[in-house]
């Protein structure tokens, strides 16, 4: 298999994990609004510990945002240095994507926190 190959394999399944991890998010925001202001929820009751799933999920989102703050700049700074240099090719360090990275095993992390504290809410009062 070629590396390109490889690559866009990866960039396929990121993309679609980034977005499930939108989606996740927004859901489990409304989770706990639905908790919040609902009267009938199965005999669930809203109690504070479902601010932190909240605030997982925010996390989340923020790690998102800045993942694709600091890829954007990255990469853009980079095309405007070549351009600079009136580049048409040139070799790019592999550490490129290590903050974006950082970002993106958060914002599934944070997500990940937010359901599993929501389970184990929902598993307490069962």
């Amino acid at each position: 298999m070629k590396i390109k190959e490889i690559r866009d394999n990866s960039e396929v399944y990121s993309t679609k994990l980034s977005d499930s991890c939108r989606q996740l998010c927004f859901a489990g925001i409304a989770i706990v609004w639905i908790f919040k202001v609902g009267t009938d929820t199965a005999g669930i009751t809203y109690d504070g510990k479902l601010i932190y799933p909240l605030g997982a999920f925010a996390l989340a989102l923020l790690m998102e945002i800045a993942q694709y703050t600091y890829g954007t700049f990255a990469w853009k700074s980079l095309g405007d240095s070549m351009d600079k240099e009136k580049l048409a090719e040139k070799a790019v360090k592999s550490n490129i994507n290590c903050i974006t990275y950082l970002f993106f095993k958060g914002k599934v992390f944070f997500v990940i926190c937010g359901y599993l504290i929501i389970l184990f809410n929902i598993g307490s009062q069962i």
